[in-house]
């Protein structure tokens, strides 16, 4: 007669805590539970590979400000480059690296009223003290133990910040040219009003006692 070993006994055992026995109808959906328990290891990979590899910073905080996980990209925006294990799996307040005070106060009041807070820029300092701009996505959400977290999306800035920066700069400089030549320089639309004009062109306008916007080329130069 063979005999059960203890392995065989453990089997049986759980095999009956989950409903699949020897005269458990629930047997015949044991392939279905496989697949269902396969869909669900695949999805969990899925999302471990999204949050690792994604270019932005991805975390949870609790509604104290207490970072609860972080990934990598996060972990940059937080910390600089390098070896960021420690900022990981460190304890952080995420309102700590923000150089607005008042704004962890601001953040809360809205999601509270509202639930979520999107495209929120604001500028924080990394560890080590360099300073970068910032784009925001916070939502408010719940764990299985209905605890509140707040789940965020951060993205890198800086870079777009400087360029727009440069941009208005240049803008000005170019503006700054035009105002101060000799020469009267306008602009027109396609139905001959004026759009824009330099600081000499105003002068006429003046001389002649006529409106600076909203006029006609015929009208400013009859």
């Amino acid at each position: 007669m063979k005999k059960h070993s203890d392995q065989d006994e453990k089997e049986k055992l759980f095999n009956q805590l989950i409903g699949l026995g020897a005269y458990s109808k629930a047997k015949s959906h044991y392939p279905d539970l496989i697949k269902k328990l396969e869909e669900l290891r695949q999805e969990k990979e899925k999302y471990q590979s999204i949050f690792l590899n994604a270019n932005e910073g991805i975390f949870r905080a609790d509604v104290h400000g207490i970072i609860t996980d972080m990934n990598p990209a996060m972990a940059r925006i937080l910390c600089g480059e390098g070896d960021n294990t420690k900022c990981i799996t460190g304890q952080f307040y995420i309102q700590s690296f923000f150089l607005d005070k008042f704004l962890w106060q601001k953040i809360l009041i809205d999601l509270a009223e509202d639930g979520t807070v999107f495209h929120l820029e604001t500028m924080i300092e990394q560890h080590g003290g360099k300073e970068k701009w910032v784009s925001l996505n916070l939502i408010l959400s719940k764990t299985s133990d209905n605890q509140q977290i707040i789940e965020g999306l951060a993205e890198d800035i800086t870079q777009r910040k400087k360029a727009v920066d440069d941009l208005k700069r240049t803008r000005m400089y170019l503006h700054n040219i035009v105002d101060s030549m000799p020469s009267i320089l306008i602009g027109i639309n396609a139905l001959g009003f004026v759009t824009s004009m330099n600081q000499q062109a105003k002068l006429i306008c003046i001389l002649n006692e006529k409106q600076d916007n909203g006029i006609t080329v015929s009208e400013l130069f009859p």
